[in-house]
C-alpha cells in the first residue's frame, strides 16, 4: 500500500541573520536565550508537519518543552509563543482565532517550496497571502492550489476557475458545483459588501506591524484612524497600489524608517496623512539610487525562487522574522 503524501517538508532554508533580526533580538532579550531554541523548534515543526502552518496547543506546548531542550518548561514554551504572537512572528489574528501559528513569511516561502507538488490543500481561515500577487504566490505554485476551509463539510475550491471545453459526448455533461465561499479579497481588505469594499482596518493594522518592524506599532484602531485609513486606501487604489506596497516602501526608507538616525517620526498616523502619503508615494523618501528604497532596498518582491541545492531563500522577511 503506497504511503499517503506528506504535507510538510525535511528541511527549509534559514537566514543567516536571523540573530540579528529585530523581532528576534527582543525575543531573546525579553526571553532569554532559550528562547532561541523554542523559535527554531516552532519553526521546524512548522515545516515539518503541514508545512505552512502550526496547531498549537496544551499538548503542543507539552511536546515543544521536550523537544525544544535546554529545560524550557511548558510555561515558559507557552510564554515565549506569545510574546512571538505580540512581536508578530506570527500572525495574531489566526492564533487568537484557532490556535494556529502561522505568518505570511512562512507562507510565502512554503509556495516556493512547492515544485515538486502537485495539489496542495491551503485552508482559507489560515490565508495571509494575496493569490493574485506574484510576489506573493507564483503562478506555477498557483495552479496547484486548492482552498478548503476548516469545516469538513465544506468543499474544496480552486483560487482559479478554468473554462470547461464543451464537448460533443451529451453523456459527459459537466455539472457546476455550487461553491459558498466568495473568492478571497486582496490582502488588507474586507470581502465586498452590496457592491462595494470597505477595509478591514484590523488587518491593515496588522500588515503595518508586519512589514514596518521598525517603526512603533500602533495597538488599536481609533475612530480617526477608521477614516484615515479609508481616504488612504482610496488614494491607493486610483494609484493601483495596495497598502502592502506602501508599508513595503516605507520600510525600506533608511529616513523614514529611522536607519539614517536622521527623523524618528514616522508612523503608523503620520504616513496616513494625505500630504504626507502623497510625498511617500512620489518617492520624496526614497534611497538615492544603489542604496536602497524602491529601486535599491530588498523587498519581499525580490525574494528568490527557492532552490533545493543552495537554499538561498532567507528564513525571515527584511525587518521581521516570518512575517511579510
Amino acid at each position: 500500500m503506497a504511503r499517503p503524501p506528506k504535507e510538510g517538508f525535511d528541511y527549509f532554508p534559514l537566514d543567516c541573520d536571523i540573530f540579528r533580526d529585530k523581532k528576534v533580538t527582543l525575543i531573546r532579550a525579553e526571553f532569554g536565550a532559550k528562547s532561541m531554541y523554542v523559535l527554531l523548534y516552532l519553526l521546524c515543526e512548522t515545516y515539518r508537519e503541514n508545512g505552512y502552518f502550526l496547531e498549537w496547543g496544551d499538548d503542543a506546548c507539552l511536546a515543544a518543552s521536550e523537544g525544544a531542550g535546554g529545560g524550557c518548561s511548558p510555561e515558559y514554551i507557552s510564554e515565549v509563543v506569545r510574546g512571538c504572537v505580540r512581536r508578530s512572528i506570527f500572525n495574531g489574528r489566526v492564533f487568537d482565532a484557532f490556535g494556529v501559528l502561522t505568518s505570511a513569511g512562512i507562507q510565502r516561502r512554503f509556495m516556493r517550496m512547492l515544485a515538486d507538488r502537485t495539489n496542495v490543500v491551503v485552508f482559507e481561515e489560515y490565508w495571509l497571502l494575496d493569490a493574485a500577487l506574484e510576489k506573493d504566490v507564483p503562478p506555477s505554485a498557483l495552479r496547484k492550489l486548492v482552498f478548503k476551509r476548516v469545516s469538513p463539510t465544506e468543499n474544496p475550491v480552486k483560487p482559479t476557475e478554468n473554462p470547461v471545453k464543451p464537448t460533443d459526448n451529451q453523456q459527459s455533461k459537466v455539472k457546476k458545483s455550487k461553491v459558498s465561499n466568495p473568492p478571497l479579497p486582496p490582502q488588507g481588505e474586507a470581502p465586498a459588501a452590496q457592491g462595494a469594499r470597505e477595509p478591514d482596518y484590523g488587518r491593515v493594522l496588522e500588515l503595518f506591524k508586519e512589514l514596518c518592524p521598525s517603526l512603533p506599532e500602533p495597538q488599536e484602531v481609533t475612530k480617526p484612524r477608521r477614516g484615515a485609513i479609508k481616504s488612504a486606501g482610496a488614494t491607493l487604489k486610483k494609484r493601483g497600489l495596495k497598502f502592502q506596497q506602501l508599508f513595503e516602501r516605507v520600510e525600506a526608507s533608511d529616513y523614514l524608517s529611522g536607519r539614517s538616525g536622521k527623523w524618528d517620526g514616522c508612523g503608523f498616523d503620520w504616513m496616513l496623512k494625505p500630504a504626507n502619503l502623497l510625498k511617500v508615494l512620489e518617492g520624496n523618501y526614497d534611497n538615492a539610487r544603489g542604496q536602497g528604497g524602491a529601486e535599491g532596498y530588498p523587498t519581499s518582491f525580490d525574494l528568490p525562487a527557492f532552490d533545493r541545492a543552495t537554499l538561498q531563500v532567507p528564513i525571515f522577511e527584511e525587518g521581521g522574522a516570518q512575517n511579510g
